[in-house]
């Protein structure tokens, strides 16, 4: 037997590497002395893409007939493999799984439209269970039994997915995948480790994909979920034909949070009504929080998710729209009165418009957290617009400086204005990345610096 190795982020280390053969018997050792311990960090990404560590897999094996079997050279020796699995599933048509797909395309203007009923159908209809027997961790289930039973793991959704398609005359493929806690290529590592997912993979007319995963149960057609964005698919297409197409990174613009809030000064207490408008990848990240809570539960996620100023706010009024519905925006409504807020001092009155400070509390330690990656779940915009009423009997006595600090990964604009009775305050706040690698490190605390600086302003009202 003959093996081969791919050694990961050893760069930085002194690694001495010996191989030995004796008595028949190869020994290889990769030894690196005195390397400090790891601590966890906040919002780091899997171990292995920064730790040291080497990948072993058995290159060639010498039969006892003295032939040579080289095992997974490459990756199309991996898909060869792979589709070994899957070519004798759903190779029989199924007249009831044929009718209910009938069913649901029947009508409908486009492909597209047509792609999307049968995937919204089985995020609705067959709940995901994550289980494995023998080689379950690999081949999928029927399409015919999955359907029937109403649950299956992400093969098992991506087999029904798939046939599905092909019953209504799309172009459907099932899909390899490795969620985002897997940092390797399928060049880099031809081998299974490289991928633990199945989704599917609708191929429109221009060749374009939309990568179909039901296991995100409230995800919206034409988005895909959040943990394997920017990874690599390995698209099925018969037995000696694949494509590696890499799964979209969602745009900043499309994940949004837009919060508009009107305050008010009433009896030296602050009072506020807001909205807010959430999509993309923010309003999924909600509803995976609020679907099948209880009432206690819903009032908790909400008071943390809408929480503002201090932990004496009280939510007067909360109504939600759009919540089980997966395209169309989230839009929630809420009233609140906020104590020990606003600041009443002689004739004057101190209000920090920042009710809410993103991003507050990030500020990288870089020599403790020696070079480890920082990880967002997903690229967004947050967005918040407050109005502050100028009480009768008073005037604005100082209204702070914009502020702005842009940088393609991430940035922000504070901008203050005064319209007609009211104080306008305009936030926004933006990541455009999903992984942060240490030479932007010094940027992001200068970042944050000026954004903590704009925090600390309040606004000054006075008696006239």
């Amino acid at each position: 037997m003959k093996i081969s190795y791919v050694l990961r982020n050893t760069e930085k280390y002194n690694i001495v590497f010996s191989k030995e053969e004796k008595k028949g018997v190869t020994t290889y050792k990769w030894v690196s002395k005195n390397i400090e311990s790891y601590t966890l960090q906040d919002n780091a990404p899997a171990f292995s893409y920064y730790a040291p560590h080497v990948i072993v897999r058995i290159a060639e094996v010498k039969h006892e007939n003295g032939e040579v079997e080289k095992i997974l050279p490459d990756v199309d020796a991996l898909y060869k493999w792979y589709y070994s699995l899957v070519e004798k599933v759903n190779t029989e048509d199924n007249d009831e799984l044929k009718q209910l797909v009938d069913s649901l395309t029947k009508g409908l203007p486009d492909n597209d439209e047509k792609a999307r009923s049968i995937f919204n159908w089985v995020q609705s209809n067959v709940k995901y269970v994550a289980f494995e027997d023998g080689m379950g961790g690999f081949v999928p289930r029927e399409a015919a039994m999955v359907c029937q039973r109403r649950y299956g793991d992400c093969k098992d959704m991506a087999s029904i997915i798939t046939t599905m398609l092909k019953a209504a005359g799309l172009d459907g493929h099932l899909t390899w995948i490795g969620s985002r806690d897997i940092p390797y290529t399928y060049e880099e590592v031809p081998m299974p480790i490289v991928d633990n997912h199945m989704i599917s993979a609708y191929k429109r007319a221009d060749g374009s994909y939309v990568f179909l995963d039901a296991t995100g149960s409230y995800t919206p057609f034409g988005m895909p979920t959040s943990f394997i964005q920017g990874k690599e698919g390995l698209i099925e297409n018969g037995k000696d034909s694949y494509n590696i197409v890499k799964v979209p990174e969602i745009e900043k613009e499309k994940n949004t949070r837009k919060d508009s809030v009107l305050l008010r000064i009433e009896d030296q207490l602050l009072l506020g009504k807001g909205i807010i408008d959430s999509r993309g990848c923010d309003k999924l990240h909600f509803v995976h929080r609020m679907i099948n809570k209880s009432k206690d539960k819903y009032a908790e996620i909400l008071k943390d998710y809408l929480g503002k100023g201090n932990n004496k706010i009280d939510f007067q009024k909360v109504e939600t729209k759009g919540l089980d519905n997966r395209d169309t925006i989230l839009e929630i409504k809420y009233d609140f009165k906020l104590p020990d807020y606003a600041k009443f001092v002689g004739d004057e009155i101190y209000v920090n418009m920042h009710l809410e400070k993103e991003l507050k509390g990030r500020t990288i330690d870089i020599p403790k957290r020696k070079s480890i990656p920082m990880e967002s779940d997903y690229k967004y915009i947050d967005q918040q617009i407050v109005r502050l009423e100028i009480p009768k009997g008073m005037k604005l006595e100082y209204l702070p400086a914009s502020a702005e600090y842009q940088n393609k990964l991430f940035g922000f604009k504070i901008t203050y204005s005064v319209v007609k009775e009211e104080v306008l305050l305009t936030k926004e706040v933006y990541i455009n990345y999903l992984l942060l690698q240490e030479e932007n490190f010094e940027a992001w605390n200068s970042m944050l610096k000026e954004l903590y600086k704009a925090y600390n302003e309040v606004v000054i009202l006075k008696k006239k």
